[in-house]
């Protein structure tokens, strides 16, 4: 069976990122655009054309100890009928770009879905992370957003995303324009679309989280020339979540492998990642998936039989062909073998009664017991917040990433609006 490609989404090799990329970030230091101009050894029979078959029996033999019952790989037959996500409507109006290491691909546009971004977009996105973060450690201001006021319109309670998001505008220099449901004019009855109309006149940009799927591209729709960013949009996805994901990911590899942050296709080559929890409604393991889907890895899903990955992201990780998914009932079946955990708490505020919330609530624990049977390197990543799926005792536990993942979210968000709005 050949790869299957999403036309216009590169899967390549890593190739050396292009020299003019980090210069967009405005407050340009030569020591990182030479570095970003540095020659990256390509990664061979990673992320290229390849047949699946024999890759899936590689992926099979990484499977020992676990019997078909504890962990069954999932093939695309399944997953043919879904219904087409929201991530793949293309609309004329909407200038929602697949983006590459192309700075003029990134400029001005909408942040809608993890599908826009190839893998030299991530390549990308690590470096300018990279820059920002050395830029605030070192006292440097990075002033791209200057004169420019972005809105951050939240539907849906949040501490970190909508937090990062206005911490990010403002140490780039720009203004917030804060809304919250409570304090809109949707409490009188307004709709969304006159909401997104009315902040389009005020601002350079909107950054929106809404309780419903879809929300974003009707924004991104009413708004046509404002860019819009989608914080979470429902059960749908969380693009950004799953960007600042990738990247604790690559640094969390780097600290225990050495591998490379810089040429992902061969850090993430052969790593499983188990993703835990309400994969039902958890719009973050929707991205991470999808994002994840373009890398050789094996990614573990373990859920409750009710909130299962859906099959709409299951049919997308397919269709990409590369890399190789897998489901288990138990977290212990394939814990000992995992490189990184992402776990995800039970979503109440997704249920239509409690009792079907207690049903499933604590269906999953990572505490210190469960941890002695992972690898001492095994990163464990939770988006936030948390419940009672990941015990207070890991907190002081090395592998526990959840709070320098929570900081990271600041670097690739500074990272993300700079290029978006690099003069």
């Amino acid at each position: 069976m050949e790869q299957g490609r999403l036309s216009g989404r590169s899967h390549s090799r890593d190739q050396p990122i292009r020299s003019d990329a980090i210069n967009c970030l405005c407050a340009p230091i030569a020591n990182a655009a030479k570095n970003c101009g540095r020659s990256t050894p390509a990664c061979s029979d990673v992320c290229g054309d390849r047949v699946v078959k024999s890759a899936d029996r590689r992926a099979a033999a990484r499977l020992e100890g676990g019997s078909g019952a504890d962990c069954a790989q999932i093939s695309g037959s399944g997953a043919k009928n879904a219904e087409v996500s929201v991530s793949e409507v293309k609309n004329p109006h909407v200038h929602m770009p697949v983006f590459s290491d192309d700075p003029l691909s990134w400029k001005g546009a909408c942040v809608l879905s993890v599908s826009q971004f190839s893998v030299a977009a991530l390549r990308l996105l690590v470096h300018a992370a990279e820059f920002v973060k050395a830029n605030m450690e070192s006292g440097r201001r990075v002033t791209t957003l200057q004169g420019q006021v972005v809105a951050c319109v939240f539907f849906e309670p949040s501490t970190r995303t909508s937090s990062s998001f206005q911490a990010a505008i403002q140490r780039l220099g720009g203004a917030v324009i804060a809304i919250a449901e409570s304090h809109s004019s949707t409490v009188k009855g307004e709709s969304l679309e006159d909401t997104i109309r009315s902040l389009a006149c005020y601002s350079s940009g909107i950054v929106l989280r809404h309780q419903l799927q879809g929300a974003a591209l009707l924004a991104a729709t009413t708004a046509a020339g404002t860019p819009v960013i989608n914080a979470g949009d429902g059960v749908g996805e969380h693009p950004t979540q799953a960007l600042l994901d990738f990247y604790t990911l690559m640094l969390e590899l780097h600290a225990s492998t050495g591998c490379d942050i810089h040429n992902p296709c061969s850090a993430l080559q052969g790593r499983r990642i188990v993703i835990v929890g309400d994969l039902k409604h958890g719009r973050t393991v929707h991205s991470l998936a999808q994002l994840l889907g373009m890398f050789e890895v094996d990614l573990v899903y373990v859920a409750p039989n009710r909130l299962t990955m859906p099959i709409e992201v299951l049919r997308f990780v397919h269709t990409l062909g590369v890399a190789h998914q897998f489901c288990a009932p138990r977290l212990q079946d394939v814990i000992g073998q995992a490189d990184a955990i992402y776990i995800t708490r039970v979503q109440k505020e997704r249920f239509y009664d409690v009792s079907s919330y207690n049903e499933f609530k604590g269906s999953y624990l990572v505490n210190a017991a469960v941890m002695q049977q992972a690898k001492g390197h095994c990163a464990i990543l939770h988006p936030l917040p948390r419940v009672d799926e990941v015990s207070t005792s890991m907190d002081k536990d090395s592998r526990a990433a959840y709070f320098r993942q929570m900081m990271n979210g600041l670097y690739v968000r500074m990272a993300l609006l700079a290029l978006l709005y690099h003069a």
